[in-house]
C-alpha cells in the first residue's frame, strides 16, 4: 500500500518494508458535519469537579470505534493533552496528578441516591460510562466510513462551532500521532488493518449466486437416474 499525504503518521514506516504499489491511500484531510451526535457524549463543561475536566473522542479506524478521554495539563502555564485510553489510564493520572485526598474523592464508592451530585466520584462514573458504550456500539456504525468514504476519522463533541452549534464537525484523515493512537495499535498492525481494509474496498467481494439443484446433479457428474432403480429392469427372483 502506497500511502499520499502530506504530513507523517506513526505508521508510515511499515511501508519501508514491502508494499502493494496498485493499492493507493490518498490521506488528504478534511471535515465534515453531522446534524446528529450518534455517539456517546463526555464533556467537560457539565462537570463542577474541575480539577480533571475530561472529555470524550471517538475515533473511527478501519469500521472500528475507539474511544478517548482528553484531559487538559498545565505545566508552566503551558497547556498539553493527556489521552487515556482506558478507565484505568485516567484513575493513574489522577494519582499521579493530584494530591491523596483528590485521589481518593475520585475512587471512592458513590451510593445511588447520591449520584445526582457533581463530584469527583461521579466524574469518575461518568468517565466508565462513556467507555462502556463505545465499546458497546463498537462495530455498528460501519455506515459511517461508507458515508465518509475514509479509513479513518475522529469525533469531538466539544469541538462545536458557536455560529451553528447543531452541526458537529467529523475530522476526516487525522493524524493519530498526535492522539498516541500508537498504545492502542501498534504500527504494524494498524498499516495492515489499513490496507486490508482498502483492499477490501477497492475489491468488494461477489456474492455467490444460488445454483439449481439440477445444475449442481451435472457438475457433480450425476444424472436424475444417479441412486435410484431403473424402473425397466427387475431383479430376477430367486428359484427355491
Amino acid at each position: 500500500m502506497r500511502i499520499i499525504s502530506d504530513f507523517h503518521d506513526y505508521y508510515d514506516v511499515v511501508q519501508g518494508t514491502g508494499q502493494d504499489l496498485e493499492l493507493l491511500y490518498l490521506r488528504k484531510p478534511r471535515e465534515e458535519t453531522m446534524a446528529e451526535y450518534p455517539f456517546p457524549v463526555l464533556s467537560d463543561r457539565y462537570w463542577e469537579w474541575r480539577k480533571l475536566r475530561p472529555s470524550g473522542l471517538v475515533v473511527g479506524f478501519c469500521g472500528k470505534l475507539y474511544p478517548i478521554v482528553r484531559i487538559p495539563h498545565y505545566v508552566a502555564s503551558n497547556l498539553y493533552h493527556i489521552y487515556c485510553y482506558t478507565p484505568a489510564d485516567v484513575t493513574r493520572w489522577v494519582a499521579n496528578n493530584l494530591n491523596k485526598k483528590d485521589h481518593a474523592k475520585y475512587v471512592e464508592h458513590m451510593p445511588k441516591r447520591r449520584r445526582w451530585r457533581r463530584t469527583a466520584a461521579n466524574t469518575r462514573l461518568a468517565v466508565e460510562k462513556f467507555f462502556a458504550e463505545v465499546h458497546a456500539v463498537r462495530d455498528r456504525h460501519e455506515a459511517l466510513f461508507e458515508q465518509f468514504d475514509a479509513p479513518i476519522w475522529l469525533a469531538d463533541s466539544a469541538k462545536c462551532k458557536i455560529a451553528r452549534p447543531y452541526l458537529k464537525p467529523i475530522e476526516i484523515n487525522p493524524c493519530l500521532r498526535e492522539y498516541e493512537f500508537y498504545r492502542v495499535v501498534d504500527p504494524y498492525t494498524a498499516f495492515q488493518e489499513l490496507a486490508m481494509y482498502l483492499g477490501k474496498q477497492a475489491q468488494p467481494e461477489k456474492p455467490i449466486p444460488a445454483i439449481p439443484d439440477k445444475v449442481m446433479i451435472g457438475v457433480k457428474g450425476f444424472n436424475e437416474r444417479s441412486f435410484r432403480k431403473d424402473p425397466g429392469k427387475r431383479k430376477p427372483r430367486r428359484r427355491k
